[in-house]
């Protein structure tokens, strides 16, 4: 499922070993998705990416997710954040995880960070705290998963 694909995630540990995680809460994307409570979905909204002079993205659905601004510099992304965090995928309200194959070096790719940053968020905006960093990713992840298509009731 190729495009455009923004991820609302919250970083958190695993309360009985300690590891690092990322739970998606949820997606916009302007290509089918899929994640275990909702199965195949279709896009959900639309998207405007333009990298000329810094970053304008705009994705724009129910839900609107939109950030312009000025390149500063590239820098290396923390390991623990980067690798560590995705080595299971899990979802909000579901608690199994899915193992994620990827390969560790095309995402500990240096990212670009970002300045004069100014977003528009209409996401979880009772649960966000405080703006932090931004910075984006300069080549594709990609990230592989298997999944028991029986286990979710599919017909094949």
């Amino acid at each position: 499922m190729n495009g455009a694909r923004l991820e609302i995630q919250t970083f958190t540990r695993d309360k009985t070993n300690n590891k690092p995680q990322l739970v998606i809460l949820d997606v916009l994307s302007n290509s089918r998705s899929w994640d275990p409570l909702n199965g195949i979905v279709p896009p959900n909204c639309n998207v405007s990416i333009k990298n000329v002079h810094g970053i304008e993205l705009d994705f724009k659905g129910a839900e609107r997710f939109s950030v312009t601004a000025n390149r500063k510099r590239n820098r290396p992304i923390d390991y623990t954040f980067c690798v560590e965090a995705n080595r299971k995928c899990f979802f909000k309200n579901f608690k199994k995880g899915y193992k994620l194959d990827f390969d560790e070096e095309e995402l500990m790719h240096p990212v670009t960070e970002l300045k004069n940053v100014k977003i528009e968020n209409t996401c979880w905006d009772e649960f966000r705290g405080d703006f932090v960093t931004a910075f984006k990713h300069n080549s594709p992840m990609d990230f592989n998963v298997v999944v028991n298509p029986l286990a979710f009731g599919f017909k094949i």
